[in-house]
């Protein structure tokens, strides 16, 4: 997923019912049912903090997007976020995927303010089709159990293994209204449960990632390993793909990206059920292995850098790259 933060766009939105424009993004084909893409730059109702709905600031970055999960009980009203894979979530291969939603603070003049209860994320084999704003009745692969009303972000995050390649992702809430609950949460009719979306990531994990075991053996800590990088053509920075915090040599203890020329710089390491353990502003500092002072398992990790482009016609424009690390000791 190139795009999760929706801050590439062809461009700014200047409406609602945009999606469209936030690239790689679309509404399962619908020809009614119109997601609202919200940025900082944009205008008219799709301009943030104060949109229609509710008063929210994106969870990171610039952007955000907005969607009807569903509208009084028994209308059955419905509008999906898809993404299509460029290329397609590999069978058998694990995946952390995560994602944030709030309801923001409403306005006086919205119409929101119901919870509702299973919204949920769904990858699917092929694009699917949605008929005007009717649900779409597929099997998520991840739900919400619980009715989900929430004025501040909150992060959810899952490990998704595909048996078959999938090609689209595509997050709402499926089937009718009959099994679902929907409640009033806020004003004094609200017509539809309207929720903010930002800062996706499906992220492949190690084929020898075992979350299960405490002190797993992956046979990769038994030599003081080579310090290899990833360049990419035109990249600002290097990164190290594995580091060696407790091993008493001072050499390879701290992990960071070797950064040349960007700026509005912010580091930040997961592990990898998506629990943030570093963060940094400063391009000088690297994570030193630990969380709460206790150096963390053996194992793989996440990192993820963004970053104002210094290379863009547009100096607001922020870039985001992340990736997989490995910690030794």
């Amino acid at each position: 997923m190139t795009n999760g933060g929706f801050e590439s766009n062809t461009t700014i939105p200047n409406g609602l019912g945009q999606f469209y424009k936030a690239e790689g993004w679309g509404n399962a084909n619908s020809a009614s049912a119109s997601p609202d893409y919200f940025h900082y730059a944009g205008n008219v109702a799709s301009d943030l903090p104060e949109t229609p709905m509710a008063i929210v600031h994106p969870f990171a970055g610039s952007a955000a997007m907005g969607l009807i999960a569903c509208g009084r009980a028994g209308l059955n009203i419905r509008e999906y976020l898809t993404y299509d894979f460029p290329i397609p979530l590999a069978a058998g291969q694990k995946y952390v995927v995560r994602f944030n939603l709030t309801n923001g603070v409403k306005t006086t003049v919205s119409n929101a303010g119901l919870g509702v209860d299973k919204i949920g994320v769904h990858f699917a084999d092929m694009p699917l089709q949605q008929t005007g704003y009717d649900p779409i009745n597929a099997t998520p692969d991840f739900v919400i159990n619980e009715v989900f009303y929430s004025k501040t972000w909150t992060s959810y995050s899952f490990v998704f293994e595909p048996t078959t390649p999938k090609e689209q992702f595509v997050f709402g809430l499926f089937g009718d209204d009959s099994s679902k609950q929907i409640e009033a949460r806020e004003g004094a009719d609200p017509a539809c449960a309207y929720v903010f979306i930002d800062d996706i990531r499906i992220i492949a994990v190690p084929d020898n990632y075992d979350p299960m075991e405490e002190h797993p053996d992956r046979n990769d800590h038994q030599k003081e390993p080579d310090v290899l990088v990833n360049q990419q053509a035109n990249d600002p920075w290097f990164i190290p793909n594995s580091f060696t915090p407790t091993d008493d040599n001072d050499v390879n203890d701290v992990f960071k990206p070797i950064a040349n020329r960007v700026s509005a710089w912010e580091f930040s390491v997961f592990n990898l059920w998506g629990e943030k353990l570093f963060s940094t502003t400063d391009i000088n500092e690297g994570w030193d292995g630990k969380f709460f002072d206790k150096i963390c398992e053996n194992g793989s990790y996440i990192w993820l850098v963004e970053y104002l482009d210094p290379t863009s016609d547009d100096p607001r424009a922020k870039r985001i790259r992340q990736g997989t690390f490995t910690l030794l000791r």
